[in-house]
């Protein structure tokens, strides 16, 4: 199931990737007794005579004979048929394989595909990359938004130097129209050009031009441009999205110059760069908001600019408005002043910042504020402000209990104060991801900024507060020091990962976050970077749509599960040291991932193996992770062996062997205590004190890596499973349904230890045990052995939910509350009696008495059941509901109940109105469809809906957005026969070119493990369930 619907799955679903593992064939064996020698007896016995004898063996034989043929013919026919699969499958990774540590398209590829100018000629520079010589030095922006025909006008002066003599000049632009393009010397070669100059600056013969005098926070600066440059030629790449201009003269070494550029430009609806938002107000009237989005390439497309990371600038902006809007920026407000019947905004001068993170809002919003003291400047306050819609300013006090709480602990815990003066945060209606850090202006889509605490769920705002905790954290991580190029994302999206669980945690202990670690962000993170195509975390890239693929879990979750493993070795105090050595040091500059491993480094109380970076490049340079096999050797000796591991056994493999430094913890059966030594070599053997029933290895699961052990050793950490901590109970039964998975041990052992989680009252443990159940559930729900399943399940769960009860506790723990939702979103699936009565009662009582409150985690629940079990009665109830639904979170919640209808008439009309924007918003289109798809009865339904309309979804979103991406992978993960994996392959082929090459693999990569989890486990899952569904004690 999509996140949205995520906490009202009733199994039919995990929000894990779709994958599996690959058995090898094996074929019967056919048994035959020898029988000849019993012949002549049973001829005497029958007295009969030679002749007949042989007449009557004759057609004996002949009938063999047939019988032999028959069955040849049939498995030859079962065996090409599955070699025609094998075949196909092969074919389709040799027809679209990549080197998984590299980019995209091979640089052989790119050095022979040559680009053009608009105008057919070649162009003269064919890289991606601006040339390094270059460097920004302030923008000066002035923007115009015209909402009667969605465009913008806009100038920008370029302040810039050269480090090389050159008559060459590149920078970025997209889909924008230029009016007027000049370039001059800066006179006053000592002061950033913070002046707006516009076309009435220019004299008569357009050879020089004055500046006028602006304000910035520490006074005015005025400065002198003249001696315009003759620009010779002019191109334009649109594939490239660069601007060439070729020069009559110098650009002179370390000289200031300015570009003034007139441009406009479309405020389009795609979520992208410069574009146009809607809402509906109290009145129903709809009301319209110019907004950006710039992460990671897409600043070009709102104005010329060098967009690249590590050139950072500062910004002077303007913003022409009405009178009845309001105007936001990074910068604080200076000045409004008249601008032909409207006003004009002119904000302070920025830090220096990359342009990716420069944003501005043009909106009727109102909004909330508050101060907060700064920890190390007492006399100093900081104002923070909550924007939104105005009829939803009621739900933005949440979001700022949040950021007053956050921001002045991570000041504390960073070392460093937040560098700027004020921090907004802003709700937009339309908005493609979760969140943009832009720093001092950070946008949100509506359900991770606005709550309504009187009936939000805890999930709901546990989700809103680590969103607020993980964006803040980028104003240090990100903002404040950048990476140098994309390359090196993971050190901004990994520490942000990480850290927003410290940042919510510190606003809410009671919630335990941090137990949520392992399940929301190692587990899935191991599964996706087992992939034969995955892909290290810093990777080279170039091309932005390559840009674009790495915003993904190896950069989120895997980064951030890399930084608490470092933890783990370095200790919390020496980490969190090392952060604040890393900040000081690059602080307002751009770093990559050595300069982090040597701060980190310079913390470091006790002595490392090797250096810290020497260590960890085996993690951030290489894609993949390792498998560390554990088996005895002697009494007391224990042989360590590291391999990479692959969940699919068929996919192409590394072409070198590879090894990690790996840090390993382990305590045994005789002692608690826990251990660490390190594998750094393919295999080592480790001495023990004494000999041990069991050992149990990556103690609390804090090393990024998975364990297997020889059959003695997993029998005495089976039995022994409830001496162990929760983490580790949970990594358990993690590695080994996921080595079942990858044909490196019996689907039998993760079964066996299932048993276990009838006594587990953890909800970390039963999220894992119910994932693996719902991936194995999700092939069999059509099969006979699934009436097993569901007892097994049942009998698994039942003592666990009598215990909880129904009934919510006050002030009961965070994790019991979550758990008791998860066993009843279970049981209601199975249609489990006592949970389907009390959904339809109090379904009843909520949608008949308006003063009822239903409990806020339970109506997901509720709603989605009723919706299941109902008819057009209830569908249509809901469905507006959520078309009156004030409360952005509660529509999600709808919206994502409506999809749990079997009704295949009502799934394929909410499909169809997931594409009109005036039923269901553009941001939720695809979430729609992957809920659909996840629904056993919606499956087929959105893999033909989306298929059919993908020429319209890539337009929309942008054909190698991760939104697409995203898409793909949902409407195929419930596809798992033999005709699925052909109609998959079928489409993949046909639409390699917007696709990225690394995605469609994982795709079909997914679908094809599916195929093969079925087949080869398909009679063990039956006999197992068949022996153990009235045998669980």
């Amino acid at each position: 199931m999509t996140e949205a619907a995520k906490e009202v799955t009733s199994g039919a679903e995990s929000d894990l990737d779709d994958v599996t593992f690959l058995p090898e064939d094996s074929g019967q064996r056919i048994r035959s007794k020898r029988t000849s020698r019993y012949i002549p007896l049973f001829a005497d016995c029958l007295n009969i005579s030679g002749k007949r004898l042989c007449i009557i063996l004759l057609s004996i034989l002949i009938s063999i004979l047939l019988c032999l043929l028959i069955y040849h013919v049939s498995k030859t026919r079962r065996s090409n048929s599955e070699s025609v699969v094998d075949t196909s499958v092969d074919r389709f990774y040799t027809e679209n394989s990549i080197n998984s540590s590299s980019s995209t398209t091979s640089d052989a590829s790119k050095a022979t595909r040559k680009h053009h100018s608009t105008n057919g000629v070649e162009f003269p520079w064919q890289s991606v990359r601006l040339p390094s010589h270059l460097k920004a030095i302030h923008y000066d922006l002035l923007f115009d938004v015209n909402f009667a025909n969605f465009t913008f006008n806009g100038q920008v002066n370029i302040t810039f130097q050269s480090l090389i003599s050159t008559d060459e000049l590149l920078f970025h632009s997209k889909h924008l129209k230029f009016e007027k393009i000049f370039i001059f010397e800066q006179e006053n070669q000592q002061q950033p050009n913070v002046n707006h100059l516009n076309e009435n600056n220019f004299s008569k013969d357009d050879t020089t031009a004055s500046s006028t005098t602006s304000s910035t926070t520490s006074g005015t600066v005025s400065s002198t441009i003249t001696n315009r440059m003759q620009i010779e030629q002019e191109l334009e790449c649109e594939e490239l999205e660069l601007i060439y201009l070729k020069m009559k003269s110098k650009i002179h070494l370390l000289k200031n110059y300015v570009i003034f550029i007139q441009f406009e430009g479309i405020l389009h609806e795609q979520m992208w760069g410069f574009y146009r938002s809607s809402y509906k107000d109290a009145n129903g009237v709809t009301r319209w908001l110019a907004t950006t989005h710039f992460e990671p390439t897409t600043a070009r497309a709102a104005f010329p600019c060098f967009d690249e990371p590590n050139l950072k600038a500062t910004f002077s902006i303007r913003i022409v408005r009405a009178a009845q809007f309001a105007a936001l920026s990074n910068m604080p407000l200076l000045t409004t002043t008249p601008y032909d019947e409207r006003f004009c905004d002119t904000f302070a001068v920025s830090v220096p910042m990359s342009t990716y993170l420069v944003a501005f809002i043009v909106a009727d919003f109102g909004h909330v504020a508050h101060t907060v003291k700064r920890k190390n400047e007492k006399d100093k306050e900081l104002m923070i402000r909550v924007w939104a819609p105005k009829h939803q300013i009621n739900q933005t006090d949440f979001a700022m209990k949040v950021a007053s709480d956050v921001i002045p602990y991570y000041e504390e815990f960073f070392g460093v104060e937040y560098p700027l003066a004020k921090a907004d945060l802003v709700a937009i209606p339309d908005f493609s991801a979760g969140a943009m850090e832009n720093w001092g202006l950070i946008t949100f889509r509506q359900t991770a900024l606005l709550i309504d605490e009187t009936i939000s769920s805890q999930w709901a705002k546990q989700w809103v507060a680590k969103v607020i905790a993980h964006e803040l954290a980028h104003q240090w991580f990100g903002n404040l020091v950048t990476m140098r190029w994309w390359n090196d994302l993971w050190l901004n999206e990994g520490f942000a990962s990480y850290v927003e669980f410290i940042g919510a945690d510190h606003f809410k202990p009671e919630w335990q976050l941090m137990d949520d670690f392992l399940v929301d962000t190692t587990l899935p993170a191991l599964l996706k970077d087992s992939s034969s195509f995955t892909h290290p975390v810093s990777v080279s890239v170039e091309d932005p749509r390559e840009i674009d693929e790495l915003f993904d879990s190896i950069s989120y979750k895997k980064g951030a599960s890399l930084i608490r493993m470092v933890s783990s070795f370095l200790g919390d105090a020496s980490l969190q040291k090392g952060l604040q050595n890393y900040l000081h040091k690059f602080q307002l500059q751009n770093a990559d991932t050595t300069d982090l491993w040597n701060s980190l480094e310079s913390a470091v109380d006790h002595e490392l193996p090797a250096r810290l970076g020497d260590i960890m490049n085996s993690w951030t340079l290489q894609e993949g992770y390792p498998l560390v096999t554990v088996t005895r050797k002697q009494n007391n000796q224990l042989l360590l062996r590291q391999e990479r591991f692959y969940y699919n056994s068929r996919a192409p493999r590394a072409a070198q062997s590879q090894s990690w430094s790996i840090p390993i913890t382990f305590m045994t059966s005789n002692s608690n205590q826990q251990k660490r030594i390190w594998l750094a070599e393919k295999e080592a053997t480790l001495t023990l004190d004494e000999p041990a029933a069991w050992v149990k290895v990556n103690l609390n699961y804090s090393g990024f890596y998975r364990v297997n052990y020889d059959a003695p050793l997993w029998n005495g950490l089976t039995v022994n499973f409830r001496t162990l901590s929760t983490a580790d109970r949970a990594s358990l039964l993690a590695d080994s349904f996921t080595l079942a998975r990858s044909q490196l041990a019996p689907i039998e052992l993760f079964l066996n230890l299932s048993r276990h989680v009838k006594a587990e009252r953890t909800d970390l443990v039963w999220s894992v045990t119910l994932n693996a159940m719902s991936y194995i559930e999700k092939f069999i729900e059509s099969h006979s052995m699934y009436k097993y399943f569901e007892k097994y399940l049942t009998r698994l769960m039942v003592d666990t939910f009598h215990e909880l009860g129904i009934a919510e506790i006050r002030n009961e723990p965070s994790h019991l509350a979550s758990l008791r939702v998860s066993l009843l979103s279970r049981l209601c699936y199975f249609r489990h009696a006592p949970c389907v009565t009390l959904a339809k009662s109090e379904y009843t009582k909520y949608t008949e008495d308006p003063s009822y409150n239903i409990s806020s985690n339970l109506k997901a629940l509720i709603i989605s059941t009723v919706i299941r079990e109902g008819g057009d009665k209830e569908w249509n109830a809901m469905w507006n509901r959520y078309v009156q639904e004030k409360v952005a979170s509660e529509r999600d919640l709808y919206l994502g109940a409506l999809a749990y209808a079997e009704d295949a008439t009502k799934l394929q009309q909410l499909l169809e109105w997931s594409l009109d924007p005036e039923k269901v918003k553009a941001q939720d289109t695809v979430s729609v469809i992957t809920t659909v798809a996840g629904n056993p009865k919606g499956a087929s339904l959105a893999w033909s809906f989306a298929t059919t309309n993908w020429a319209e979804l890539a337009n929309r979103y942008g054909e190698t957005s991760f939104t697409m991406t995203s898409l793909i992978r949902g409407i195929t993960g419930r596809l798992y026969t033999e005709q699925d994996l052909n109609m998959v392959r079928s489409f993949l082929s046909t639409h390699p070119a917007g696709l990225l090459n690394r995605s469609l693999l994982q795709t079909f990569e997914a679908v094809e493990c599916s195929y093969y989890f079925m087949k080869q486990y398909e009679s063990a899952l039956n006999q197992w369930l068949m022996a153990n569904s009235e045998a669980l004690h």
